[in-house]
């Protein structure tokens, strides 16, 4: 009887020490899976950062470079006819201050004058419209890439509630050009499938329609000083 009852002691023991191993050894992979776990979360969180990140700089990058564009053709084209006019202009008055002789020669060269004057005028009503075009096609231009801009924070905020989503792990919805900036302006933005892009957009965009915004300003304002 004392050796059975030895021999239970030590299953026992054996027993007792094995459960332990056990017990350990699954705590030690529950403890692995979950570091595991928060590896691949930090390194989606990581690469949806990235991911949004590089989505906007491309944004930025493609409006900024059309809006500077633009700017430069308004700044150029407003500095470059307001000579043109100038001038114009001061022939006009040139030729209008010029008295008249009285004799033949002064009355034969006075139709000529007239003819100058005349096309002059018309040379003066052609830059107008011609301009009038131009800054008409600029203003549609800035008009488009600020429906852009907007389109492309709408996106984000479609984006933003697919990964609000219950069940959704990625966050990712692909969002592709829209009627409206296919049809409006040329060449378009292309607004790149980023599955994972989960944020608003960045307060820099809203900068950039801020921006549109002051350019459309700036061509009333040429349009009122020009009369």
């Amino acid at each position: 009887m004392k050796r059975v009852s030895s021999l239970e002691d030590n299953v026992g023991r054996i027993k007792a020490k094995h459960d332990a191993d056990e017990a350990r050894e699954q705590a030690l992979r529950e403890e692995e899976e979950r570091k595991k776990r928060e590896r691949d979360e930090e390194e989606r969180r990581q690469r949806d950062k990235k991911e949004r990140e590089d989505f906007q700089a491309q944004i930025n990058k493609e409006v900024s470079v059309k809006l500077d564009q633009v700017y430069e053709a308004i700044n150029g084209k407003k500095d470059t006819q307001s000579e043109e006019v100038s001038k114009l202009k001061a022939r006009i008055e040139e030729l209008q201050r010029r008295p008249l002789a009285a004799s033949t020669s002064g009355e034969v060269i006075k139709p000529a004058e007239d003819d100058e004057v005349a096309r002059l005028h018309s040379e003066q009503v052609e830059l107008k419209k011609a301009t009038d075009r131009r800054l008409a096609a600029m203003e549609e231009v800035i008009h488009a890439l600020q429906r852009q801009c907007e389109d492309a924070e709408a996106n984000a905020e479609v984006w933003k509630a697919e990964a609000l989503r219950p069940g959704n792990k990625r966050g990712g919805v692909a969002i592709g050009d829209t009627p409206m900036t296919q049809n409006r302006v040329r060449p378009r933005l292309t607004l790149l499938e980023t599955p994972g892009v989960v944020r608003r957009v960045d307060e820099r965009l809203k900068g950039i329609v801020e921006r549109h915004q002051r350019e459309v300003d700036l061509l009333k304002e040429m349009r009122l000083t020009r009369g």
